[in-house]
């Protein structure tokens, strides 16, 4: 649960699978190694917001082959590396629908708040999560969503 849906999703939900066993976002990091300067040259998805086309990720065994490759391979981002690497037939999404920059954008449709790295004054992972709602007024200083962690604190305190 570290995404906040920020907009109409049903666009991003609608999207047209023929031919692809699933559709995602650059990863925010992963596009800079294997996209656009073409180390490896592929498109390197976020795996914290994807539409599966399960009708072919079960003809192609594409989960199949990712849970046997996180079984015998040690990888980083381990989920997200396996599924990328057994992903054949993908479609790219606009950023929009898996913002994970720090701060949202206009039309940013769903808002991931995956992990970011810092340089600066020393390297660093910063990992804060939708629910962590000091980290979210202290470290990235937005409020814009207030509102619904309001709701989401009286909705926990009567679980």
């Amino acid at each position: 649960y570290d995404v906040v849906c920020r907009r109409d999703i049903s666009e991003f939900y609608d999207t047209n699978l023929d031919g692809v066993e699933a559709a995602g976002v650059l990863d925010i990091y992963g596009k800079n190694f294997y996209h656009y300067h073409g180390l490896l040259n592929f498109d390197y998805m976020n795996s914290g917001v994807m539409l599966f086309n399960m009708p072919e990720c079960i003809k192609s065994k594409m989960f199949n082959r990712a849970v046997e490759m996180c079984k015998r391979k040690k990888m980083m981002l381990v989920d997200q590396a396996a599924l990328n690497k057994c992903i054949r037939r993908r479609k790219i999404m606009p950023r929009k629908y898996n913002e994970q920059a720090e701060r949202p954008k206009k039309d940013t449709v769903l808002h991931h708040f995956s992990n970011n790295f810092k340089f600066w004054p020393y390297f660093r992972v910063q990992k804060v999560k939708s629910f962590e709602i000091d980290k979210i007024h202290k470290v990235l200083k937005i409020t814009e969503y207030d509102d619904i962690l309001e709701e989401y604190k009286k909705l926990k305190d009567n679980l």
